[in-house]
């Protein structure tokens, strides 16, 4: 977890080289507020889909907020409504959202980053595409 909080502040070093210095102060605060979410997720017993899609439309509203040139698109499966999983697979899911998002746009230069959630017949796919 204190990994991915790093990586978020190693993708703030690449806004900085871009010129946004504003950037840096909004990922760091994001950074701070990746910690109060571990804590918080290390503290329930479960989590349902709708609070891990609240996480990564945070997130992608975060990036939006420094006008990264890169496009954010996420989709949830409606049919996962109610769904809950425990916290630690939330939290890895969260994780790997935010992990590869900050490896899209500190390596690959993509145009777009995308997700989707699907369940069918009791598992849950995530996909992660990056374009460009």
């Amino acid at each position: 977890m204190l990994s991915s909080t790093i990586g978020q502040l190693t993708a703030a070093t690449v806004i900085v080289g871009s010129g946004k210095i504003e950037g840096v102060l909004i990922m760091a605060e994001r950074a701070l507020q990746e910690l109060r979410d571990s804590l918080w997720v290390l503290n329930k017993e479960s989590i349902t889909i709708e609070e891990v899609e609240q996480r990564v439309n945070t997130l992608f509203w975060q990036y939006r907020k420094i006008e990264m040139p890169i496009h954010l698109e996420a989709k949830f499966d409606t049919a996962n409504n109610g769904l809950k999983l425990t916290s630690t697979k939330a939290g890895h899911m969260y994780r790997i959202v935010q992990e590869a998002l900050s490896n899209t746009i500190k390596h690959s230069g993509a145009t777009l980053f995308s997700l989707a959630l699907t369940q069918k017949n009791g598992q849950i796919t995530l996909m992660l595409q990056e374009k460009g």
